[in-house]
């Protein structure tokens, strides 16, 4: 395994975060669509690009993946609350274990 340095490694976040942020304002562009707008979109659907992308496009998609603040507390609530089983019931188990681990990491 080949060592890194922090600063590389740094480096190469930071080059992510710009490719990915002309990634979002040219998305934002194409679609006539606030870059505000964009990032909020960004975080609905657990930053996942590709299901921005298609979220966009697609409104049906985009009711049914994006998720709203109230929604993140019922995901965030105890398991054996009635909040967290309709939020299940809604969405899927597997939705709402990778949105409680995207919401655990912010």
């Amino acid at each position: 395994m080949r060592y890194v340095s922090k600063s590389t490694s740094k480096n190469t976040k930071m080059e992510h975060f710009e490719i990915l942020r002309k990634e979002l304002k040219e998305l934002a562009r194409i679609h006539a669509l606030g870059i505000e707008d964009v990032h909020m979109m960004f975080l609905e659907v657990s930053c996942d690009f590709n299901l921005l992308k298609k979220v966009i496009v697609n409104e049906a998609i985009s009711k049914e993946k994006r998720w709203s603040s109230l929604e993140d507390i019922a995901v965030q609530s105890n398991p054996k609350s009635d909040e967290f089983k309709a939020i299940c019931q809604q969405k899927g188990i597997d939705e709402v274990n990778k949105r409680r681990v995207f919401l655990e990491k912010l």
